[in-house]
């Protein structure tokens, strides 16, 4: 669904305290006009800055889908060095905050901490995303047969 400029701006402030599939869905929403050529993709940007905090990995899939997608037309740019930037930015704290598995929310956390692993080490490189996947297959070629 498209809103006029000023709705986009109040949405963007209030999304952090909507529920999650609403979250999801409006960054979906976003990233879909923004791709037609509807919506400018600063406003679809715009909606992204509340995900530094977001420790839900459903609306992560959307916004992954998208970014993944704006990444791939940056990438023979010179605007990707800013795309990734940009990228480390929002996905570093959330990364992080998913290694740190709090008692109870073990498959949720696994959820986001997969979900954004797949952009932290394969799409921007995050150092420490790279280091753990390196030595977590160290670890495996020590002992091939574990089951972890």
């Amino acid at each position: 669904m498209n809103y006029d400029p000023e709705t986009w701006t109040r949405v963007r402030a209030v999304i952090p305290s909507l529920d999650v599939s609403t979250r999801a869905q409006l960054l979906d929403d976003a990233f879909s006009l923004a791709k037609a050529g509807i919506l400018d993709y600063g406003v679809a940007l715009g909606m992204t800055g509340y995900l530094e905090g977001e420790r839900h990995f459903v609306p992560w899939r959307p916004a992954n889908s998208a970014l993944r997608y704006l990444g791939a037309m940056l990438r023979r740019t010179p605007e990707y060095g800013e795309y990734q930037e940009f990228m480390r930015h929002l996905v570093r704290p959330s990364y992080r905050a998913a290694l740190v598995r709090q008692k109870g929310e073990e498959e949720e956390e696994s959820l986001l901490e997969s979900e954004l692993a797949e952009v932290a080490c394969d799409e921007i490189r995050l150092e420490e995303c790279v280091r753990r996947a390196v030595e977590d297959f160290r670890q495996w070629r020590r002992q091939p047969d574990s089951s972890e």
